[in-house]
């Protein structure tokens, strides 16, 4: 019992959102293989998705990556432009100019380190937000350590929904989703696993730092002895 107390303990995991689905064995073995997983469903003009990757990086790391919002500009392809608006009571407004069409879309972001999630909406007061097209969107992103996660890894989860404006086509909503799932996730794996190398090459060259600044006070000490004796 003393050698248990004594022992380190591991951090906790948030609780899991009680709206994630299992995954299957296929989906976990496909997320071993560094594939990423992807589910989508439409009801004539909304539909709902959800992407799941695995990437090397720690938690932490992805949602710093997450909540880097004026960023997405320079990490995801599909946002050719990321403007702050403001800030208010843990929201973040921001504005993002999307894909080759130029759809200036207004979100409402907020960040909960403590649950690893970062929830976004459609801004219902902009009339800036393209809602000739879209008449709502949210979702949440979601960072998870699972048992079945390989080493050194995280899992993140995009679950989405959206609905589009009845004048949209059915088989232009689904060709949409097709697309759009898969391009609001692939930045993930890259960005997250550079950014979490750069943390590691980071955390070496102050280790060395350290150790190097040990070294030379340790020399000191026993010049500065050596003088005493001498």
């Amino acid at each position: 019992m003393g050698a248990a107390a004594g022992a380190a303990q591991e951090p906790l995991e948030p609780p899991r959102p009680a709206f994630l689905p299992e995954l299957t064995l296929e989906e976990k073995r496909t997320l071993a293989r560094g594939e990423r997983v992807q589910r989508q469903t439409r009801q004539g003009s909304s539909g709902t998705g959800l992407v799941v990757v695995d990437v090397r990086a720690d938690a932490a790391t992805a949602m710093e990556v997450l909540q880097s919002f004026a960023a997405y500009g320079d990490m995801i392809d599909t946002v050719r432009e990321a403007r702050i608006l403001g800030q208010r009571g843990g929201v973040t407004k921001a504005e993002f100019l999307i894909s080759r069409f130029k759809l200036r879309v207004r979100v409402l972001l907020k960040s909960n380190p403590a649950a690893s999630t970062v929830e976004f909406e459609l801004d219902p007061d902009c009339k800036a937000a393209g809602k000739s097209v879209l008449n709502d969107a949210r979702g949440i992103w979601y960072v998870e350590r699972p048992p079945d996660c390989r080493p050194g890894h995280c899992r993140i989860w995009l679950v989405a929904s959206l609905v589009v404006s009845g004048l949209v086509p059915g088989f232009l909503v689904d060709y949409a989703a097709a697309r759009a799932l898969p391009r609001a996730s692939t930045w993930l794996k890259p960005t997250c696993e550079r950014v979490q190398r750069s943390h590691e090459r980071e955390g070496r060259r102050h280790l060395l730092n350290a150790v190097a600044a040990t070294a030379a006070a340790a020399a000191q000490q026993q010049q500065q002895q050596q003088q005493r004796e001498g």
